[in-house]
């Protein structure tokens, strides 16, 4: 790892600079879904060769859309933000990343598909031989709630908070439930 110096952003501007973080993730995830189908059409249909220079192409692809992931979180991680506003980062930073970390695991995939393709054509059996892999690409759960309410508190001027009501709820809670103990102790 290495530090970059990233951009910092004023507390006023954060709101824009958020939306536009997650509209780049948004339009970042539809071509995964898409060369994903594709390396799987390039292996032809049921019964049928593939294509191995589509594979090969597709595998290219996949590279350069992993290379776009590894700017994007670099330039979300490196971004400079108040303290008060560091919540902001995080429903940004990490996402594609950790979504793109299971694509990590289609080169031993494509092995694992090569080996078991060979081993059932030597077993000279004449049924076609079907493979299948699901890469499942999902937030964390909660995301949308918290980045929903991110932007509600943006909107409002105000830095984010938990959902819960922050540090001020947390004092309130804390000053009730010790008046509550005082009074069954005493």
């Amino acid at each position: 790892m290495y530090n970059t110096v990233g951009e910092h952003i004023s507390d006023d501007d954060l709101l824009a600079w958020l939306d536009q973080r997650i509209r780049e993730m948004l339009a970042m995830v539809e071509p995964a879904s898409k060369l994903l189908d594709r390396l799987s059409s390039s292996w032809g249909d049921r019964g049928e060769e593939g294509n191995i220079e589509e594979i090969h192409h597709t595998c290219q692809l996949l590279s350069h859309w992993l290379d776009q992931i590894v700017a994007h979180e670099e330039r979300v991680r490196s971004t400079i933000v108040s303290d008060e506003y560091e919540e902001c980062k995080s429903v940004a930073a990490g996402q594609l990343g950790s979504q793109a970390l299971k694509l990590a695991s289609i080169p031993k995939t494509l092995n694992d598909a090569l080996e078991e393709a060979i081993r059932h054509e030597e077993s000279g059996s004449k049924e076609p031989l079907t493979i299948s892999r699901t890469i499942n690409f999902e937030l964390p759960e909660n995301w949308q709630s918290r980045v929903r309410h991110i932007f509600k508190r943006l909107e409002q001027g105000k830095p984010p908070q938990p959902e819960g009501g922050g540090p001020f709820s947390t004092i309130i809670s804390f000053i009730v439930l010790a008046l509550i103990l005082a009074f069954l102790v005493f």
